[in-house]
């Protein structure tokens, strides 16, 4: 019950990543002139680091809001008498739209875009370039490389995203948690 919502919100924000470092490299691979050049190891950080501050906006507020039935869900559980302010994702956007109006569900963005531009450079950075000198070690092209090398990777660059960032999860985590209303914090 109630995946759809985060699958659909999980379509958007990572055609929005994916889009985003396209276009990162895109733009970081082409010369004032017009003319491409290849990237170089930092220009894929670069990227990764773009990357995270575009996608903080489209999963800033996903997270919100799954974080926010998520608490309400906890809470009920902890304290038979909690009454829940709302139960549906549906409920959530308009509660927080009538009491912030469209700046609602980027509460906790701040951290959200600490968190991810830095994390994203890891991550993508890494990937990139681990699987750039693997095409290197095996005499092929990084668009060429296995799936095995691309697994372990995208696997060690998520490892290393999550020891980066974690303690900023936490804190962005808390405030995506706190009362809708400002009062209420």
């Amino acid at each position: 019950k109630g995946v759809a919502s985060p699958l659909a919100g999980q379509m958007v924000f990572r055609a929005s990543l994916f889009s985003a470092f396209g276009a990162s490299k895109r733009w970081l691979g082409t010369n004032d002139d017009g003319t491409t050049r290849e990237l170089s190891n930092l220009d894929f950080y670069k990227a990764g680091f773009m990357t995270g501050a575009v996608g903080a906006f489209t999963e800033g507020p996903l997270d919100f809001y799954k974080s926010q039935i998520q608490v309400q869900i906890i809470r009920s559980k902890s304290d038979p008498n909690y009454k829940p302010p709302y139960t549906t994702v549906t409920q959530c956007v308009k509660a927080t739209i009538k009491a912030n109006g469209f700046r609602g569900p980027f509460q906790g963005l701040g951290p959200t875009l600490l968190r991810n531009a830095p994390a994203n450079a890891i991550y993508l950075g890494s990937f990139e370039v681990m699987k750039r000198e693997a095409a290197k070690v095996y005499g092929c092209d990084p668009k060429d490389v296995g799936a095995a090398t691309i697994l372990a990777a995208g696997g060690l660059g998520g490892t290393l995203y999550w020891l980066a960032i974690f303690p900023v999860d936490v804190v962005k985590s808390a405030m995506m948690v706190d009362a809708v209303e400002k009062s209420k914090r």
